[in-house]
């Protein structure tokens, strides 16, 4: 059996949306699209060179 799905992709994208047609895209922050998606970046895992 497979395990459950935490991330839902169409949720997501849809989020996503909604924030680029209320607020515009050039308006949307990166913080803000990641938020609204429930996406958590952690530094390490986009810059790994630099926290060693």
């Amino acid at each position: 059996m497979g395990r459950n799905q935490e991330f839902d992709y169409n949720d997501a994208l849809d989020n996503a949306k909604h924030l680029f047609w209320n607020q515009d895209y050039e308006k949307t922050s990166v913080q803000q699209l990641t938020e609204c998606m429930r996406i958590i970046l952690e530094i390490n895992t986009i810059i790994p060179e630099i926290t060693r």
